[in-house]
């Protein structure tokens, strides 16, 4: 909406519910999470509650050898050309979703599925480098498809590429 009175804003209780795993085991890293979440919602005179369900799984193969690990891959060779040492490297891969199950959202006017998609599946893979246990440098590539939320069907399918240059001390 435009004004505070069609707008769908959050109106009480929350509740989320939330699962987690994760295998780390040489050089391979897995780990999955679902959340389902509930959150009263009101919008001109309706209140209702609202379900959204999400989860993701990802997969990660240090290529080098190195140890996967939950809170990163720190390399056994840090990053130095006069060595010939030159870090780790990984691959992964990613899937994940957001839905609103049943879509009651648009029947009571909290969203309108002509700009409001009602579910998402996203499909990835990047390449990460890991200089040293503090510097990484990751690529990442995602495909994202739609379901609703464009004025006739499906937003249209979107693909990204984002690299990221990261710290951590």
């Amino acid at each position: 909406g435009t004004t505070l009175a069609d707008t769908a804003i959050a109106d009480g209780e929350h509740v989320r519910l939330t699962a987690q795993g994760y295998y780390y085991g040489g050089p391979l890293g897995v780990m999955s999470e679902y959340v389902r979440s509930r959150q009263k919602v009101a919008s001109g005179g309706s209140h209702e509650r609202v379900a959204i369900d999400t989860w993701q799984v990802l997969a990660q193969w240090v290529i080098t050898g190195d140890d996967a690990t939950y809170k990163g891959v720190a390399p056994r060779h840090p990053f130095d050309p006069a060595k010939g040492d030159w870090g780790a490297f990984d691959i992964a891969v990613r899937a994940s979703s957001l839905r609103l199950p049943g879509a009651d959202v648009y029947p009571l006017g909290l969203a309108d599925p002509t700009k409001s998609a009602n579910q998402i599946l996203s499909l990835g893979g990047g390449l990460d480098w890991t200089l040293n246990k503090n510097i990484r440098v990751v690529v990442d590539y995602d495909h994202d498809s739609y379901n609703r939320g464009a004025k006739t069907g499906n937003k249209p399918d979107e693909n990204s590429v984002v690299a990221r240059f990261q710290s951590a001390f």
